[in-house]
Order: structure tokens, then sequence, then C-alpha cells
């Protein structure tokens, strides 16, 4: 099925992308890799075997341009993080994934594409205390903090459907894997997923080590090299538009996840848990009887051995691990595609988590400096002039996030209150849109991005801004 097939990658620089184009590689296929990842970064990663491509799949024109002429098409492309992440940067994860997955199906349908594999998540579940099984996807909302990710997951299976019904195009297929770690993840403690995360922090002496939540927790992990070869099988097997869950179908409790890689590490810390953190569902584990039956599923690598190889690659490739990845550009070069005013407000929110975050100060920091350069960027190039008004807009903002930051932990502790706090969320955002509109007036960007209408702030006294 695969040799000699023109097979393009699409987000192929990642955790399962690289361990896939390997096996891609030995089954003598004519491999292409799209990424927003720097070309030096990808080279180092994938070798010499293999076509790259630096593009952003945001615009539809790109992914006519790069599934033209292919056979087959992986859509690994996915914005990976952490619980905290599911919370508070859910437009920067859901709008982009929402572009790069309707571009990306849309170009291969009329490109005429036989095979599109989908890669859907664990995350589009609801809540369940028994194995997820793939038909159970409809009966609620994912959880609170996978909402918005979730939905984003399930609205591409969606679409496959869509072309199915209506067009008969048979070429989707979809996975929706557990939690995937392995070699090439991001190892960033401040947007990294909990084993990488906890990985960096430990290898990097943090002791204690304090994790999120109780430990209780309940999680199902597919290692990344396995995940990729299973990925193979489904592209094969699998019917159109039928899920298939690729995960190891056992439970592993943050708590034994955390000692087991405290026993990979080469000097085991304390570890302290703050039960206060919030920790997503308490049981997410997927049911594997629909792969056994289809793909004749059968788990070859459990948890602790994928640790221990984890934990080795990253103490053998530690500077590579550690590379920033995205865009890497030079000095003269942005590096978010994001409006001056949004670049300001993550400029206000990173200051508010480096002092309150402590454990994860260093990450922060770097997230600051490369915002800062954009912004010097910017104000060289003309788009920023400094004003009184401006320094009072950028001043209330910085005072809106962290109100908001503070009224946040007030909610998660006092349950009695939480209507009322809610209420108080929403208000105290309602000045926070209404700064950031004015910022967009002040650089100019109106245009470039949506103008916030949840002001929302009735009721509110005390609270008037008088900047006109």
């Amino acid at each position: 099925m695969y040799k000699d097939k023109k097979v393009l990658v699409a987000g192929g620089t990642g955790t399962i992308g690289i361990p896939l184009i390997k096996r891609l590689v030995e089954l003598k296929t004519n491999v292409t890799v799209v990424s927003t990842d720097s070309v030096e970064y990808a080279k180092a990663v994938l070798g010499d075997n293999v076509s790259f491509v630096q593009m952003d799949l945001t615009n539809f024109n790109n992914c006519l341009r790069v599934t033209k002429n292919q056979d087959y098409v992986f859509n690994l492309v996915g914005i990976k993080g952490s619980t905290g992440i599911g919370e508070t940067k859910v437009a920067s994860y859901f709008v982009p994934m929402l572009r790069f997955q309707t571009n990306l199906m849309e170009a291969s349908f009329r490109n005429d594409i036989s095979r599109y594999l989908f890669v859907s998540s664990v995350c589009a579940y609801p809540q369940l205390s028994s194995p997820k099984e793939e038909d159970c996807l409809w009966n609620g909302l994912p959880k609170q903090n996978d909402r918005i990710p979730g939905l984003a997951k399930r609205i591409g299976e969606v679409q496959g459907e869509a072309y199915l019904q209506e067009h008969g195009w048979d070429a989707v297929r979809i996975v929706r894997p557990s939690n995937v770690y392995g070699p090439f993840d991001d190892f960033d403690p401040a947007t990294a997923q909990v084993i990488p995360a906890l990985i960096r922090r430990m290898i990097d002496g943090e002791n204690p080590i304090k994790v999120w939540g109780d430990g209780s927790a309940v999680r199902d992990f597919i290692f990344s090299e396995e995940l990729a070869d299973w990925i193979l099988v489904a592209l094969e097997k699998a019917p159109p538009c039928v899920p298939i869950n690729l995960g190891s179908g056992k439970g592993v409790t943050i708590k034994e996840l955390a000692e087991t890689i405290a026993q990979c590490v080469p000097e085991p810390p304390q570890i302290e848990w703050d039960a206060t953190k919030p920790s997503g569902d308490p049981v997410r584990i997927l049911s594997m009887e629909r792969a056994k039956k289809l793909m004749g599923f059968k788990l070859k690598t459990d948890i602790k051995e994928g640790i221990k190889k984890t934990v080795d690659w990253y103490l053998d490739n530690e500077e590579l691990a550690n590379q920033k990845k995205g865009y890497i550009l030079t000095s003269k070069e942005r590096q978010f595609l994001l409006p001056l005013a949004e670049l300001i407000d993550r400029l206000t929110i990173g200051q508010i988590k480096e002092v309150l975050i402590p454990e994860n100060k260093k990450s922060y920091a770097q997230e600051m400096q490369k915002l800062a350069h954009d912004i010097d960027l910017m104000i060289e190039e003309g788009e920023l002039k400094l004003s009184a008004r401006l320094i009072r807009i950028i001043i209330v903002l910085s005072q809106m996030n962290l109100h908001i930051w503070y009224n946040k932990d007030k909610m998660q502790n006092d349950q009695d209150h939480y209507l009322e706090l809610l209420k108080f969320a929403h208000q105290l955002n309602g000045i926070r849109n209404q700064m950031k509109n004015l910022l967009l007036e002040e650089t100019g960007d109106k245009e470039k991005s949506a103008i916030r209408t949840n002001f929302n702030t009735d009721n509110l006294k005390g609270w008037d801004i008088s900047i006109e």
C-alpha cells in the first residue's frame, strides 16, 4: 500500500510525526513534510530522506498547493498544551486549529487525495468514569478545561463525514489517540503535557517538585513510536470515517506516573501535590475493543518502558529537546502572528505568571522576551506611537488581567459564592475587552482582529475607566 506512494505529513516535525516519517521512509514512500518549524530544526530531526516545506497551513492556498499530486495525507497538525492552556488560551488554540484542519481537508478533497488520516483526540470525549467507547462521543460535551480543544476535534471528524455523505469521498480515516508521549515532545514546563513537563522539571533539579492536583486523576497513555505504527495500520484497515481509539486501554494515576518518572531520572526528587490547582477529568481511559476487532491492536510498550525510553532520549538530546519549536526567525522577523494589541495583552499576562508561578519563571521569561522582541520591531516600523493614553490603556489592561487571575483562584476555593464570582469575572473581562478594543484603535489593528463586544459591565460600580 505504501511503496512509491507520494505522502504528505502535515505537522510532521512533532512527537507523532517524526517516528511516523521514519516508518514511511522504511516503507519506501516519497515523503513531504510541511510544518511551521524552521528548516534547521526539521533537518535535525528528519534527516535528508524527506522533502520539507516550511508553510503556514492556516492559508487555504498553501494547503491547495502542498496537497496537489499527493496520494495520501496525514493531518498531525496539533497545538498541544497543559491543563492550564485548555482553560486560559482557548482562542489561541481554537481559531488556528479550525483553519488548519478545515483548509487541509478541503484542499485534499479538491485534489482528490485517495487516503486522508485525521488525528482527533481523547479530549473530544465527554467525561466518563468507564473506558470511553467511540460511539459515546456525542453523549455530552467535553469537560470544561478541554471543551474548546475537544469541540475543534469533533468538528474535524464531522467535516470528514460531511464529504462522505454529500460527495462520496471515502478517503478520511479517523483515529483518537489517548495522551501521547515520547521523544521529540514539547518539554517546556509552561506548555508541555504532564509527562514531558515532569521529566524536564525533575532533570532540571526541581526538588521538591510541586504537581497540580492530588495525584488521583487517572489517564491513558500511548508511546509515540507505537502510535505511529498503529496510525499506518489505521490508514490501511480502518473503514472510512469510523473513529478508532488508539491508547493503552489501561489507567495510570498521575501519582503513579510521577513516581515512575522519578525512578527513571538521575536524581529522584520529593513530590508534593497542590490540590488547589486543576487536574482535568478524574478518569480518562479509552476502550480498545474496536481497534482490536478492526486492526488487531495489541499494546507493545507499557508505560514504564515508554517513560524510560523518553527519559533516556531526553538525557541524550537535551539541547535539541529544549530548542524552541515553531517559527525560528531572524532578529528582524516577527515571532508571533498576532496584532500588536494581542502581543501587549500576552505580555501583561506573562508578567503576572512569572511572579505567581515561580516554578515556571524561566519559561515565562523566555516567552516575554520573544513578545518584547516583536513589540520592539513594530515600534521601529512605526506601528506604535507612544502617548499618555496608550500608557493608561496598558496599565488598566494589566490591572484587569491581575484581578481576573486572583478572582479565578477565589472561584476555585469558594464554591458558596461561585456564581457571584463568575459574574464578577465576566464583568472584569468586559473592562479588559474594552481596553483591548482601545489598544486596537491606538495601534491601527482594527482590521486585523475581531472587535470584542463582550463588555458586560452592568452594575459594576466604582470601576468606571475615564479614558476617552
